[in-house]
């Protein structure tokens, strides 16, 4: 639903939303970086299935050439089919169910997957993404059958080609929902790299005011300081301030680091 002044309030009975595009790491990070916060985790994230994440082109080139008109023609042709087919009404619509034996397959992927979910080695918010693949797959298993004639059930063929999706958009999801670590692990290298423009003992505050690169807030330099204290690259102590008697965080360099270190 949603309200409008002047017609009240609307419903609409089949609601689809697509989306296609692209963002930039750096803007999707910091709503990962919430996620496992715990802000903002209402599941919106992991409703992009189809989500990938691309590695790096660093040989770019320019391509000049002329559209390819058999693919073109065929890409056109799909939806053309589609609109010929007797797919129902939005009132009375065809409804088209796995055969036995593609049931069958659907449900030992399905069971594989809620046990790798809940083996307990994947994040809150990658557990979330794994466990709303199943529509994903129904959904792109239902396509394929349509794609390859539309009977009037979904069998093993359309399923099977589903499910060798599967590894393909995990291997992205566990990349994207990974992005967090490696931001921390990357802003913890930087800081090694300019510890001397660090004094010996400093605060989280001594390094997000100099506003390095991926370091310019708060929570992230602190978390890359804990990866740092785990690593035996700092220690971590409190002192307590005479003014306000609460126990302030400071940070104190192993003695091999700053012996060690390149001058910036």
């Amino acid at each position: 639903t949603y309200d409008r002044i002047e017609r009240g309030t609307i419903f609409i009975p089949h609601v689809t939303l697509s989306m296609i595009g692209g963002i930039q790491p750096s803007r999707i990070i910091p709503l990962i970086q919430a996620i496992n916060r715990g802000i903002n985790d209402d599941g919106l994230l992991q409703r992009f299935q189809m989500i990938v994440w691309p590695d790096d082109n660093k040989e770019w080139q320019v391509i000049d050439r002329p559209p390819n008109k058999e693919a073109w023609q065929k890409y056109e042709g799909v939806f053309r089919s589609f609109r010929d087919k007797r797919l129902g009404s939005p009132e009375q619509p065809l409804i088209m169910r796995f055969s036995a034996k593609a049931q069958m397959q659907f449900y030992e992927w399905l069971e594989h997957l809620h046990r790798e979910a809940k083996g307990g080695t994947h994040s809150e918010s990658l557990q979330a993404h794994l466990l709303k693949m199943p529509k994903t797959i129904a959904s792109l298993a239902l396509i394929f059958e349509l794609l390859d004639g539309g009977r009037l059930e979904i069998g093993p063929y359309a399923i099977t080609t589903a499910l060798r999706w599967t590894s393909y958009l995990l291997s992205h999801a566990k990349r994207l929902y990974a992005a967090h670590d490696t931001l921390t692990v990357e802003s913890a290298k930087l800081i090694v790299e300019r510890c001397d423009h660090l004094p010996d003992v400093f605060t989280a505050r001594d390094i997000y005011r100099r506003c390095w690169r991926s370091l310019k807030d708060n929570q992230t330099v602190k978390q890359a300081l804990e990866l740092l204290c785990h690593s035996n690259h700092l220690r971590k102590k409190f002192i307590t301030q005479q003014t306000s008697g609460h126990p302030n965080a400071y940070y104190e360099w192993h003695p091999l680091i700053k012996n060690n270190s390149i001058k910036q």
